[in-house]
């Protein structure tokens, strides 16, 4: 019976780290997608997905083009944003900072 509580406290605390994961995420994502530019035309709604990686202050070191979508100029607009959100948004628990970030945008994002 112990363990059986032993595991499911831990599970909980692993459970609140990814949904705080996730809201550091979120917030990086929501500061990024202030400063893309759509590009004029823009067909359909290109998904791009960016590895990103930061220092501890949230300057941006580098910016890798995971998976391309079916824009260039969309691609390409993610990536000036990314650079120009620096710094990105630190989480409240400085032990949930990732140096390596993998994010993903869509043009129209539901």
């Amino acid at each position: 019976e112990q363990e059986d509580a032993q595991r499911k406290v831990a599970q909980q605390a692993a459970a609140a780290r990814l949904e705080q994961i996730e809201k550091y995420k979120v917030a990086i994502r929501e500061k990024i997608r202030r400063f893309i530019v759509l590009p004029p035309n823009l067909q359909g709604n290109p998904e791009a997905e960016f590895d990103v990686f930061q220092l501890p202050g949230g300057e941006v070191l580098e910016v890798k083009l995971k998976r391309a979508s079916i824009s260039t100029a969309y691609d390409n607009a993610v990536e000036r944003a990314i650079r120009r959100a620096q710094p990105l948004p630190l989480p409240s628990d400085p032990t949930l900072f990732q140096r390596e970030l993998n994010l993903t945008f869509r043009a129209q994002e539901k």
